[in-house]
């Protein structure tokens, strides 16, 4: 027995472990199922609408120059209770 690998390479089935065949088994158990499974109707999916054209934003108004805040007064020095 020859196997494909991902690649499309041929491994040699004497190199290939227990639980990787099992696991090979399982993968075409699976894809047998889904094969027999009937697939539900596909609904056609209703025509999306166009979007409305976006209106372009108002160039936005440059914001004053901030009034540099005045200096804090440095708090008096607290005395040891």
């Amino acid at each position: 027995m020859v196997f494909v690998d991902a690649d499309n390479s041929e491994i040699n089935a004497a190199f290939i472990t227990e639980f990787e065949e099992q696991s090979i088994q399982l993968v075409i158990v699976e894809i047998e199922i889904l094969k027999s499974e009937p697939s539900p109707p596909e609904e056609p999916s209703p025509p999306e609408e166009p979007s409305p054209p976006e209106e372009p934003s108002p160039p936005e108004e440059p914001s004053p120059p901030e009034e540099p805040s005045p200096p804090e007064e440095p708090s008096p020095p607290q005395e040891p209770s």
